[in-house]
């Protein structure tokens, strides 16, 4: 699974650029949870951690390019139930 968390990352990233915002540090947590027949992936969790600050506004860009842009992430079966948390300003 780390292609598939630094594809995404790649593809936050390139929307970020297109408003002129840059993104830092970013990480990715995945989890995967198998259907109930264990024959296929039921569940994707995709965690994104930035160390940035965004008003609402860029968020809703970066989130949008995570949830609906990822060329990977639009190739998985339609059943896979998919689950996003951003997390922001992790800069201590």
């Amino acid at each position: 699974m780390r292609h598939t968390a630094l594809l995404k990352y790649l593809t936050i990233d390139a929307e970020a650029r297109k408003q002129q915002l840059e993104i830092n540090n970013a990480r990715t947590e995945i989890t995967v949870e198998m259907s109930n027949d264990k024959t296929q992936v039921g569940k994707l969790g995709v965690k994104i951690i930035m160390d940035n600050h965004f008003t609402d506004e860029q968020k809703a860009i970066i989130e949008n390019g995570a949830k609906y842009k990822c060329h990977v992430g639009n190739s998985l079966d339609k059943c896979i139930d998919r689950s996003y948390e951003f997390v922001y300003n992790t800069k201590k």
